[in-house]
């Protein structure tokens, strides 16, 4: 599931920026390749989802594939632009790495989701197990 779209990239950036970043035909046809904007977004979608996973099922359920919305559109953004990265598309980047990084820390979370429930010893899906303590404070108190 693909988090932002090109219509979400038009109004953000607007259609003109689209033409510019993905009409990569040796003669321009003056227009946006969609499928250059659909890879785009999918490499995004899946920035996002390798910082979710941890903490989330995905792909996320569409109340907080919005509230990801914009930061997919800066990654899909910063993935146009393959010759390099004005500072304003390298800050926007950026910006949406360190809120993934805090998301997948449990510092932000996702509204209607909770992470997995935790039980003694189990947290995320792995079980920590260890021996029965052999030398407490009472059998210490017993030896010579």
């Amino acid at each position: 599931m693909a988090y932002c779209a090109q219509a979400d990239l038009e109004s953000r950036y607007g259609q003109q920026e689209l033409i510019q970043l993905t009409d990569r035909a040796a003669v321009p046809t003056h227009s946006i390749d969609a499928a250059v904007v659909e890879r785009a977004c999918a490499d995004a979608s899946a920035t996002i989802d390798s910082y979710a996973r941890g903490r989330y099922t995905t792909p996320l359920v569409a109340a907080n594939a919005t509230v990801a919305l914009p930061y997919a559109c800066m990654i899909a953004r910063w993935h146009l632009h393959e010759d390099g990265h004005p500072e304003h598309v390298e800050h926007g980047y950026t910006s949406a790495i360190a809120w993934l990084r805090d998301l997948a820390a449990g510092k932000v979370g996702l509204p209607d989701l909770t992470p997995p429930a935790t039980e003694e010893g189990v947290a995320f899906g792995v079980a920590v197990a260890a021996p029965a303590v052999v030398f407490s404070p009472d059998t210490l108190a017993k030896m010579p």
